[in-house]
């Protein structure tokens, strides 16, 4: 691995000697206005776009993106499918309020009656919105040329661009992977595709690129440019957490309090349309208030959590290779979450994608990464409509010189996910195979959620449950062969749903490991004002069999192994979002423990509180 390193800093170092030469940004597929092709990663809150599809079930699946100039209305061009007189008409699927200051006119710009309005005309409808509402100023009728498209103009106000939605005011929008984004904003120059922005879009023809950073990273909109081919931007944040009798043992006063403040500063290196380098660095420090003995704990840690350097289209088109720290994260985070440091191949073929590679964590002291080296083989593919897949097999391993504390794991999984209209689906299921010293493993798991999250409602609602199951065996055990499925130690189960913060999905407080594991859960949300959502859960924790123990979780009592129901927790989730400077995210959790221990058993609190300011 240390290699690996030297070899990464020697390319870097080549090519940065080199003139930079960006390239022009990539033409649109013809036939399609917009200017230039700039990513998805351009697509922001409270940025203005023009979108051109076709509308299904309920959703507008887009055909292509175009970034605008800020504007206050909302404009919509489709036909008309209902007229209410004195109430509302319909454009394509978007209800539109009209009162006394509603204005018709026909093809001529004459005034036009509401009772000559018929279904199927071809019009444009010029709107603002108010609240959840739109209210139609003006519309007029026009002729449709040819296979002209419906479209939609206006400001995004809530997007998730891992799942590839939007909303306009309320109207969802969807799109696939190979939707291009034009830039026409009005005496703005086209600016570069940069390492926030690399994404599987816009290559109608060829192979697509690789994305390479998250909802989580860098912001294009907000870096700062230092030269044609080097940016910057970070964050300050600050995290309170409260863990409040996490032993179930009101007497015992072992209660946490941690405050820590951290800056993020992140670099993005554009050598030339096939070079680029990414940079992130991270300082902290943390006091922790111990309650049993009123001591503070501090610490500080100043980390490199990710540089890498990325080789496109280096063999032949489609084809990249990453080498450094870089991240790690499927769509959940149930396989992996992590920074490591890895060699990566990538090989993209317009309707698939392959990945390879070999991982450590080099300089670290964590139990789940030292002396770990990973082995990933995976394919992400897209077989039906609104339905994405990754299958993968991948390899932990750890060696040293005593027989007892090497292991290894293999996990042979599928991780998928349907979306379509309101409706929304995913499904983690894996086997375990592999050994820990002299003990065979041998389990499985599935995790499966479901919501339900309709359009053109106020507020926003989200309906959702799951289940999450991981098998089990007595522990200790009394055969050689272990039943007891574990994750991969470097996961999260992390996931937004249809708010705008995201969380853990299998509980805040308890954070259990699927090992020994059955949870139930059923959960609700609305999202409001565009800038805030609540979630409020209820999770339901049995072991698959009765033990005496619980592989990793926030818990700190064990169980007493007579009976499997360990209990239940809720969980509130509270979101806000003020555009592309500021969030905020408040949790709070409360689990009853059940049967699994003794009767004498308090409850546990957990409380988090985090802000951002990015700049």
């Amino acid at each position: 691995m240390k290699k690996i390193i030297v070899l990464a800093a020697a390319l870097l170092a080549f090519t940065s000697c080199a003139a930079f030469d960006p390239g022009p940004p990539q033409e649109l597929p013809a036939g399609l206005p917009g200017g230039k092709h700039v990513g998805t990663g351009f697509l922001q809150r409270r940025q203005c776009i023009e979108v051109r599809g076709r509308w299904e079930d309920g959703v507008f699946q887009a055909a292509r993106f175009v970034l605008e100039e800020d504007d206050d209305e909302v404009v919509l061009r489709g036909a008309i499918n209902a007229v209410v007189p004195g109430s509302f008409i319909t454009v394509g699927e978007v209800q539109l309020r009209i009162d006394e200051r509603s204005n018709m006119v026909d093809a001529e710009g004459k005034p036009l009656a509401l009772d000559a309005l018929t279904v199927g005309a071809w019009v444009k409808a010029e709107t603002i919105a108010s609240g959840d509402a739109l209210l139609l100023r003006k519309l007029s009728l026009r002729t449709r040329k040819g296979t002209e498209t419906d479209e939609i103009q206006g400001t995004i106000t809530w997007i998730d661009r891992a799942r590839r939605r939007l909303e306009i005011s309320g109207i969802p929008v969807r799109w696939d992977l190979r939707v291009p984004v034009g830039w026409d904003v009005k005496d703005v120059p086209v600016p570069e595709a940069d390492a926030s922005t690399k994404d599987f879009s816009g290559q109608a023809n060829g192979l697509m690129r690789v994305r390479k950073l998250d909802d989580d990273d860098l912001q294009t909109g907000d870096q700062h440019r230092l030269s044609n081919w080097l940016s910057f931007a970070g964050e300050v944040q600050y995290d309170l957490e409260w863990r409040g009798n996490h032993d179930l043992q009101d007497a015992q006063h072992r209660d946490r309090l941690i405050h820590e403040a951290s800056t993020t500063l992140e670099f993005s290196m554009n050598f030339s349309r096939k070079v680029m380098a990414f940079a992130k660095f991270r300082a902290g420090a943390a006091d922790v208030l111990f309650d049993q003995d009123a001591v503070v704990k501090g610490t500080d840690s100043v980390r490199v959590e990710e540089a890498f350097l990325l080789l496109e289209d280096l063999v032949a088109e489609g084809v990249s290779l990453e080498i450094g720290r870089q991240d790690f994260d499927d769509g959940r985070e149930w396989l992996m979450d992590e920074n490591l440091d890895a060699v990566r191949l990538w090989f993209n073929t317009g309707s698939s994608e392959i990945e390879l590679s070999a991982s450590r964590r080099e300089f670290t002291r964590d139990p789940n990464l030292d002396d770990v080296t990973n082995y990933l083989a995976g394919w992400h593919t897209h077989p039906l409509s609104g339905l994405d897949t990754f299958l993968y097999a991948m390899t932990r391993r750890k060696d040293d010189d005593s027989l007892y504390t090497s292991w290894r794991r293999h996990w042979y999984g599928l991780s998928a996910e349907y979306d379509s209209g309101p409706f929304t689906g995913w499904l983690d299921a894996a086997l375990l195979r592999g050994h820990e010293s002299i003990v065979r493993e041998s389990s499985h798991a599935m995790d499966a959620m479901f919501m339900w999250a309709p359009s053109g409602i106020e507020w926003h609602p989200s309906l959702y449950g799951g289940y999450a199951f991981g098998s089990g065996a007595k522990w200790p055990l009394v055969n050689p062969e272990d039943g007891n499925f574990h994750q991969s130690g470097i996961n999260d189960n992390n996931d937004r749903l249809n708010g705008i913060t995201s969380f853990r999905y299998l509980g805040e407080l308890v954070r259990p490991e699927l090992a020994n594991m059955r949870v139930f859960t059923v959960g609700g949300g609305v999202r409001w004002a565009s800038d805030f959502s609540l979630d409020l859960v209820w999770h339901q924790y049995r072991q698959d069999v009765a033990a005496a123990h619980l592989f990793d979780s926030r818990l700190r009592l064990t169980p007493g192994g007579l009976f499997p129901q360990l209990g239940t927790e809720w969980d509130l989730i509270l979101g806000f979002d003020a555009g592309r400077k500021f969030d905020m995210e408040l949790v709070l959790a409360k689990f009853m423990p059940g049967r699994a221990f003794a009767s004498t058993a308090d409850d546990a609190w957990f409380l988090t509180f985090k802000a951002e300011y990015r700049f």
